[in-house]
Order: C-alpha cells, then sequence, then structure tokens
C-alpha cells in the first residue's frame, strides 16, 4: 500500500463515496464505500450483508461501481480529501490498517507528509507499514512533528518524511 485514494460514485442518483489503498493490501478490505456524509457503509468482504435491506440491483450496482472506480485509480489521495471521511470511516481504516488517526480530523496515511523538527531518530529495518505510520502519528502527538496537509510548505529546518518513503528506506 502506498496511498488512500478516495472518489465520488453514484448510483441510482445518490452520491457514495469509494475509499481504498493503493494497491490493494494483500490481506482485509480492499476498499470500503462511505455514504454522502462521510460514514461507512460496507467493505468490499461486506457488500452481501446489504442484500438483506436492499434490493440485489441496487447492491449490483453500487459494487460494480466501487469496482470499477478501483480499478481505474479514480479519485485523488485521501490527504486531499481529508473532509469526507467521517470519523466512524476512518475508525474502521484504522482497525484496517490503512491510516493512523493522530487526532480529531487528523490522520497519518502512507503518503501524509510530516515534518520532524529534530530529523529522522534511528529506526530499526524491517518495520512495516502500518508501524511507521504509527511512529509518525506519535511523534506528531508527543514530539512536536506537525502531518502537514498537501502544498503547505514545511518550517524551516528539521525533515519532511512519509511513512512510505521510511518503509522503501529500510
Amino acid at each position: 500500500m502506498k496511498e488512500i485514494r478516495i472518489t465520488q460514485i453514484t448510483v441510482d442518483e445518490e452520491a457514495y463515496y469509494v475509499m481504498y489503498p493503493s494497491p490493494a493490501p494483500a490481506e482485509g478490505p480492499g476498499w470500503m464505500i462511505l455514504d454522502a456524509d462521510g460514514g461507512p457503509v460496507c467493505v468490499d468482504e461486506t457488500v452481501d450483508d446489504l442484500r438483506d435491506d436492499l434490493p440485489d440491483e441496487f447492491v449490483d450496482a453500487l459494487e460494480a461501481a466501487a469496482r470499477a472506480a478501483v480499478a481505474r485509480r479514480a479519485g485523488e489521495p485521501l490527504e486531499e480529501r481529508l473532509t469526507v471521511p467521517g470519523d466512524s470511516a476512518f475508525e474502521w481504516a484504522e482497525r484496517f490498517g490503512w491510516l493512523v488517526s493522530c487526532g480529531p480530523g487528523e490522520v497519518i496515511t502512507p503518503n501524509t507528509r510530516v515534518w520532524l523538527p529534530y530529523g529522522v531518530p534511528h529506526i530499526q529495518p524491517g518495520k512495516d507499514l502500518a508501524w511507521l505510520m504509527s511512529f509518525l502519528s506519535a511523534n506528531c502527538r508527543w514530539e512536536g512533528a506537525v502531518a502537514l496537509p498537501p502544498r503547505v510548505p514545511a518550517p524551516p529546518g528539521g525533515v519532511v518524511v512519509t511513512a512510505a518513503e521510511l518503509a522503501a528506506g529500510q
């Protein structure tokens, strides 16, 4: 997984969002459907559970739209649309290991740029992406690091890294 992406889909004139890691993880859900308010509806592994409450044709169309969006890598990085997912969607995504919360409405994804004021501490080789996102989140909470929104320059000094960069450098 290198990034989390989000895109809007429309099924029967109703707006939904699809949030997904790219590339898909080896284990766990490959995508999550959010309602128009950003709340989680289902993941690819549980989409059939919707058939208890919704017509099969609608569920089929919803699943097809989600799969098509993921297949064409639609949308933009989650960092560009942090206002879309609701808190419960972030909780689900954190449970899946896609991201780590570092405060209300703030998350660390594989590509979140984090400014570390004192440089990058030595990290033992072999740490996985989830551990590295947690490491950066902890630095934001306790060490004065700052998760930088897209296109926001870093303060002077220090270093800017992402969890994906740290993982690649090991």
